[in-house]
């Protein structure tokens, strides 16, 4: 064949990426959702430790809505993710689970840990 020097199409829903791969990616997305959720956080208590009306107020109607209560599952889903994946990441800059075969086994052990947390989480705090 000849090779050519034009782009090559890569169809992104056709590439399957390892379960390393995705860890970082969902790394990457834990991030982003707290950093960005720093502006929910701050405003909820800036309005509870206005006064006490305002406090009942977010109390009564604010933490039994299911709706938020589904915020803050992905929202402690995203820390213990990126908790998680963060010790994983620091691992592997010393050089420990560097190679393929345990790169995957930690991978599967960082979404077990992830997951099992947040069941138990969910079930302890919020339920």
């Amino acid at each position: 064949m000849i090779k050519t020097d034009k782009p090559v199409y890569l169809d992104m829903l056709h590439i399957k990426l390892p379960i390393a791969g995705i860890t970082s990616i969902l790394h990457r997305i834990s991030g982003l959702i707290l950093s960005l959720s720093m502006v929910l956080f701050v405003a909820i208590f800036a309005i509870l430790i206005s006064n006490q009306n305002n406090f009942n107020f977010i109390q009564e109607s604010l933490f039994p809505n299911l709706f938020f209560k589904l915020i803050l599952v992905v929202l402690l889903w995203s820390f213990l993710h990126h908790f998680f994946a963060g010790i994983r990441f620091l691992l592997l800059d010393f050089d420990i689970g560097i190679d393929k075969k345990s790169g995957t086994i930690t991978a599967i052990i960082l979404f077990l840990l992830s997951i099992f947390s947040l069941i138990f989480s969910v079930w302890f705090f919020i339920l």
